[in-house]
């Protein structure tokens, strides 16, 4: 009946070896991807075994994110050598969407990280905490605080710094994909200034570039809260650097402002759970 004396298949024996269904056999049929090998007079229809192998190339590559078109001309195509080239740029299309894909699992992962501790904070409680010494990717906010601009201007140079800092954080491939934090230098704090001078995302590696920002360890004054990014931050950094005064602690570097995750709250999202901390001493 065949050439080669090939056994032929009836379509349900055929899709069931293949794993499809009747209608996607049927929309291949029609578009020419994939053809029965005999079609009866009442329609019936048969597919030769081999057709098996070429479905599971075709199957292959669309899962590789080749179009139906694109599987029909490679199908169709007589160069060996262009079909090379063709799968050659499309393991490189599917390199480039890996590195996307695993770049997004590890955000998800920072998030779930920074949303446990939001979790299982202890709220509105200031309290002495043991910090590990961390790596940061920072970026400066391009104003002085001695100075502070307008509010117009400012809100301008803090919009370029995070728009720079999203660069080199993709860039650099090893900073945590969620909330950035912000940096209050101590000189800063000191002058009783409460803006904040950096912008920051903890990083993954001691990778020595300009950007580096090392986070001792040591001793810290913490505290998380909820609210609002301006007000509520500056009203409880305020607060805490009035507790170190009443407690015998003395600030010995930068604040960290962690924001953790956000909440939905009152029909706002403008409500976000942070975490301030502030390297202390004990004083006499």
């Amino acid at each position: 009946m065949l050439k080669n004396d090939e056994e032929l298949l009836s379509i349900g024996t055929f899709l069931h070896l293949c794993s499809t269904t009747y209608e996607t056999l049927y929309h291949y049929e029609e578009i020419g991807l994939l053809k029965p090998t005999f079609v009866k007079p009442n329609g019936r229809r048969y597919y030769s075994f081999s057709l098996f192998y070429i479905y599971i190339v075709i199957t292959t590559l669309k899962e590789a994110g080749c179009s139906l078109q694109e599987i029909k001309s490679f199908l169709r195509c007589e160069d060996l050598a262009d079909n090379f080239e063709f799968l050659n740029k499309k393991r490189d299309d599917l390199d480039v969407e890996l590195r996307r894909v695993q770049r997004t699992q590890e955000g998800i992962n920072d998030a779930m990280k920074t949303i446990k501790q939001a979790i299982h904070g202890k709220y509105n409680l200031p309290r002495l905490i043991e910090c590990p010494e961390e790596y940061l990717v920072t970026e400066p906010y391009r104003f002085s605080t001695d100075d502070l601009p307008s509010t117009a201007e400012l809100n301008r140079n803090m919009r370029e710094s995070v728009m720079n800092f999203r660069e080199d954080c993709e860039r650099l491939r090893d900073a945590e994909r969620y909330l950035p934090g912000a940096i209050f230098l101590q000189e800063t704090l000191e002058r009783g200034n409460l803006y904040e001078s950096y912008i920051f995302r903890r990083r993954k590696s001691q990778s020595v570039d300009e950007h580096l920002w090392i986070k001792p360890a040591g001793t810290c004054l913490s505290l998380v809260f909820e609210g609002a990014i301006r007000g509520d931050v500056n009203k409880n950094l305020a607060m805490l650097l009035k507790y170190l005064k009443t407690h015998s602690l003395e600030m010995t570097g930068p604040t960290y402002l962690w924001i953790l995750t956000f909440r939905y709250k009152d029909e706002t999202l403008n409500n976000f759970v942070f975490e301030l901390q502030i390297p202390v001493r004990t004083t006499p």
